[in-house]
């Protein structure tokens, strides 16, 4: 009845239609048409359940809007209502794989910096993204958000969606740039890969550019006496390594050394440090530097 009154107030003349008969209101009948059929091909291209049509309606009736229509000229409904072009460079193909930031506080180090999850559009007056984790069964609004377009989600799998990593081992150090072997990273289904990393599989086989030698297994490590020695930094090369590659002290016997170790001693006072001349030098090269920087 308040319908009813306030349509007679502002001069709004009413026409209904008899029950089921949609030939009486087939403009609106054959949008909801149009609305369905797109519903139905994003959740079956998508492989997508069909609770989530709710979603796929709010996207497509967004992308419908944004579409040219005939009867305006080739213009767009929001541009027909706003007075301006629609931006749709934020627009993403539906229900792709979209990895999206953690922010969550305390997060450790290990931690993932981002979750995987399904993008189901736009989330209208936050100017971000809506998705939805099926792992979780949570729907969130981001706007740092990573798409994998290509992809989508495996929901046959079920909810328990986890990455996949192929074992991989760490090669040496100074011959990290001679190794580039792929390692395939596996997302839900089996057809979504990253690209290359430098990282050799556990239970491949070496590189035939790179020699067997440089690569040491985690499970048994074996040192080798190589004729190679390397320049990095001592705490970077191996104890082998370093006692090959250092001369010993010749011209003093085993016995001899021992017996300079024992009666070798340091002065105890400035009067017998003043007498050996070592120690002398050393007192006036100090004493110079005080007077050139006048402290």
């Amino acid at each position: 009845m308040e319908f009813t009154q306030f349509c007679e107030n502002e001069g709004i003349e009413r026409h209904l239609m008899a029950p089921y008969t949609p030939q009486q209101n087939g403009v609106v009948e054959r949008q909801n048409r149009t609305v369905m059929a797109m519903v139905r091909s994003l959740l079956k291209g998508t492989h997508m359940l069909t609770r989530f049509w709710g979603e796929v309606v709010s996207y497509a009736v967004y992308l419908l809007n944004r579409l040219p229509t005939k009867p305006l000229g080739e213009h767009t409904l929001f541009e027909a209502w706003m007075g301006r072009k629609s931006h749709l460079a934020h627009l993403r193909v539906f229900g792709c794989v979209a990895y999206v930031k953690n922010t969550a506080s305390h997060l450790k180090k290990l931690d993932d910096k981002s979750s995987p999850m399904v993008y189901l559009g736009v989330e209208e007056g936050y100017k971000a993204h809506r998705l939805f984790d099926p792992r979780h069964g949570k729907l969130q609004v981001s706007r740092d958000v990573m798409f994998q377009e290509n992809y989508d989600w495996a929901w046959n799998a079920g909810a328990n969606n986890e990455e996949k990593v192929q074992e991989f081992m760490v090669v040496d150090a100074f011959d990290t740039d001679k190794v580039i072997v792929t390692a395939d990273i596996e997302v839900g289904a089996d057809n979504v890969t990253t690209p290359a990393i430098g990282v050799v599989p556990m239970t491949g086989a070496s590189s035939p550019s790179t020699p067997s030698s440089n690569t040491h297994a985690a499970s048994s490590p074996s040192i080798t006496n190589s004729p190679k020695s390397y320049e990095g930094p001592v705490h970077f090369r191996f104890i082998a390594d370093i006692y090959t590659n250092t001369e010993e002290v010749v011209g003093i016997d085993e016995e001899e050394g021992e017996v300079m170790m024992v009666i070798s001693k340091e002065s105890t006072c400035y009067q017998e440090a003043a007498n050996e001349a070592c120690w002398y030098e050393a007192m006036e090269k100090e004493l110079k530097s005080f007077e050139m920087n006048n402290t």
